[in-house]
């Protein structure tokens, strides 16, 4: 119905516009096309305009059953006043059209080169930052810029090929187009084009005379502004600033695992890690105590709701992530040592190259292994991104499996790559499969797995994924939230579930700003799964990432002298947080300045 009307709407605008048209010369076929599509595309704008003002929507559907009299007269007399305005509105665009005029002008002097080529240099500055700075606002505004410079320090090979493609067409590719159209505008090599009015000159517009100072300084003064705007959003110079200024922070709140005696039960328990990315019990409903209007973890929120689950609140919520700790690496650092990753300028910081990384930290890794573990890290990227097999390498001496791996094995071709690697469904297949052939071992072992599908932005929706919501990455959680419990439910029907502690958390918050805005009342997940103690108190608990390093060996029994490790407290205790006793924004305020410790004991103390 809704086509047809807009196609007699069409017909009756063009209709009338043929018969009172101001210019009475014969047209040709190809104006009766122009006119015609003209003529039904506005039609088309403005019945969807009129339907959507009259019934608050706009519904393509239509049921025979009310075809009646009544409705066709409606509809033929709509269809009749868009007709009418249709043909207004093209009779007086071409009459204001033909008082326009563009003429050539004479004795146009070519511009110099040297201030036009500044300017188009600048021009070209200006565009990059735009929408680098774009592309950062709509996706990016919660990543911090400790994260911006630690990326400078460390390999990125491995990057997902969803997200260089994302760049390349909503950075780089508009960044060539504009600065073609400008190069083009500015040095064509014709006469100049001047727009009249009623036989009055309104302005010349091509080529551009690009070479004026005002032009310069109106340029110089846009990149500033840009600069100025991502240097507030990102805090760049309350970041530089705190470089210079030395806190003792670390230093008196760190527990050194050297000096701190650890007893491990006689049967020792198994560990399977499991790093979620970016999960957040904000994924639930609002009912539940999320910000979500589904509920998108229904699983793994019973499934928090039955084990334990370290909370904000009375219900299932999680722990805060702190300056440090708030993207994948540096969330993985901070649960497994209890310490930030931070940025000095005093020097490389995160010498991979040379296999240097928190050379002076005792983490989960390394008490593992001094106790007879065998330790993994499983994830479906390329492990060397960022560093992170430096780490866990270095810390703990982990047999790695990661995309190159599953090629070098034969998993996978090795042609074969989708997001950032292989999904997260093969790897809960290898990981099943690893399990199995650990458990025919006598030694303890610790299995750590990192997922990627839920990785910002946007999410990888595996094909055999459902698709209920509006938002890929809604789905991609939701899917994501299926295939974790299936695989923790298959742990649960092995021999080996009884004397294995698993915990289920997320690395960081969603940093997809275009998804979730502000991180303020946001936390992150966890679960902990047959554990070997119960908590004195699990609800309305202020913890941070640094209290998952301790409270992970509690859980596995572990006897923890003091209940401290790193800047964490066991939270199976009743000892308080560093959240708890001094707040959280005090303990941001201190990781963000300077660290005299941090840089000569963590980071290059053998």
């Amino acid at each position: 119905m809704y086509p047809f009307l807009c196609l007699l709407a069409g017909l009756l605008a063009y209709a009338i516009y043929i018969m009172f048209r101001p210019k009475k010369e014969s047209l040709k076929v190809y104006d009766h096309i122009k006119y015609f599509s003209f003529s039904l595309t506005l039609s088309v704008l403005l019945t969807h305009l009129c339907i959507y003002i009259l019934n608050g929507n706009v519904d393509m559907t239509f049921n025979f059953k009310y075809l009646t009299n009544v409705f066709v007269m409606k509809y033929i007399v709509l269809s009749v006043v868009v007709a009418f305005a249709s043909a207004i509105i093209i009779l007086l665009t071409e009459i204001l059209l033909s008082k326009f005029t563009i003429k050539e002008q004479k004795n146009y002097l070519k511009q110099e080169k040297k201030p036009m080529i500044i300017n188009l240099v600048l021009a070209s500055i200006f565009f990059v930052l735009f929408y680098a700075v774009l592309y950062m606002h709509n996706y990016y505004s919660n990543v911090p810029a400790e994260q911006l410079m630690f990326h400078l320090q460390v390999p990125l090979g491995g990057t997902s090929s969803a997200i260089v493609k994302d760049i390349i067409l909503k950075i780089v590719l508009p960044i060539v187009v504009s600065s073609g159209l400008l190069i083009f505008a500015v040095t064509a090599n014709r006469k100049r084009l001047v727009l009249e009015f009623n036989k009055k000159k309104l302005f010349a517009f091509f080529p551009i005379k690009f070479d004026l100072k005002r032009i310069t300084i109106g340029i110089i003064i846009s990149i500033i502004l840009l600069l100025a705007y991502f240097s507030h959003k990102y805090n760049i110079v309350s970041f530089v600033k705190a470089q210079f200024v030395t806190s003792s922070f670390i230093e008196d709140h760190y527990v050194n695992p050297k000096n701190v005696n650890m007893t491990f039960p006689s049967n020792k328990k198994n560990l399977i890690y499991i790093y979620v990315e970016s999960l957040e019990s904000s994924y639930m409903d609002e009912q539940s105590g999320g910000l979500m209007k589904h509920n998108l973890i229904p699983n793994l929120q019973e499934l928090a709701a039955t084990e334990t689950n370290f909370s904000n609140n009375s219900g299932v919520g999680g722990f805060n992530e702190t300056i440090g700790a708030n993207w994948t690496i540096a969330g993985m650092v901070a649960q497994s040592s209890g310490l930030p990753l931070k940025f000095s300028a005093d020097s490389t910081t995160y010498d991979v190259e040379n296999e240097s990384f928190l050379n002076g930290v005792v983490t989960l890794g390394d008490i593992l292994k001094n106790n007879g573990y065998d330790n993994y890290l499983y994830l479906g990227s390329e492990v060397e991104f960022a560093g992170r097999n430096r780490y866990f390498e270095q810390h703990g001496n982990y047999n790695i499996f990661d995309f190159n791996s599953a090629k070098e094995t034969g998993k996978i071709p090795e042609d074969y790559k989708v997001w950032w690697g292989f999904e997260d469904k093969k790897l809960f297949e290898y990981s099943r499969e690893k399990l199995t052939e650990l458990s025919r071992t006598k030694k303890p072992f610790n299995l750590t797995l990192l997922t990627v599908d839920t990785h910002p932005t946007g999410g990888y929706l595996d094909e055999t994924c459902e698709a209920p919501y509006d938002k890929n990455i809604e789905n991609v959680i939701t899917c994501s939230d299926g295939m974790i419990i299936d695989f923790i439910n298959w742990i649960k029907e092995q021999d080996f579930y009884d004397n294995t502690t698993v915990i289920i958390t997320g690395d960081h918050l969603n940093m997809d700003s275009s998804f979730l805005g502000s991180t303020d009342g946001r936390y992150v997940y966890n679960a902990i799964l047959n554990s070997s103690v119960q908590p004195i108190n699990s609800k309305n608990r202020k913890a941070t990432s640094f209290d998952m390093f301790p409270t992970t060996l509690a859980s596995m029994g572990v006897e923890i002298e003091g209940d401290k490790l790193g800047l964490g407290v066991n939270l199976f205790s009743s000892k308080k947080t560093l959240s708890e006793e001094i707040g959280l924004s005090k303990i941001n305020e201190e990781l963000e300045k300077k660290s005299s410790f941090y840089q000569n004991v963590a980071l290059y103390e053998e």
